[in-house]
């Protein structure tokens, strides 16, 4: 999808912790979203993120708990997951897992992102 246009306008922590192989982040982000393309699947942008501090095993893809997620997303209800995409990202899918959601433009307002989870570095 096209590249998606934002502000990070707080940012109140996204921290990692590691044992042995494994790693516990956490990230907690009030986000304004600007432009995120529109349309239909192939115009818009999944709702991920990049930059996680290691890459990720390819053994799995690793549930994350999700317990903010709104006002930036097109579903209000969601799940999501780290998995090993060439270094890694979280994404965020629809509670019922059919569909990877999308960002959404909320250039008038902030919208939350708060989540944290278990993933195992790449060896």
């Amino acid at each position: 999808g096209p590249a998606v246009s934002y502000t990070i306008t707080e940012n109140r922590g996204c921290k990692y912790w590691t044992l042995g192989d494994w790693v516990y982040i956490t990230c907690y982000l009030r986000v304004r979203i600007t432009a995120a393309g529109d349309g239909s699947s192939g115009s818009r942008s999944y709702a991920g993120i990049q930059g996680l501090p290691f890459a990720v095993s390819t053994e799995s893809r690793y549930p994350i708990t999700v317990t903010e997620l709104y006002g930036c997303v097109s579903n209000n209800w969601d799940v999501g997951y780290i998995d090993d995409d060439g270094g890694g990202s979280v994404y965020f899918q629809k509670d019922d897992g059919a569909a990877q959601e999308w960002w959404m433009v909320n250039s008038s307002t902030d919208g939350g992102i708060n989540f944290c989870g278990w993933y195992k570095k790449a060896t």
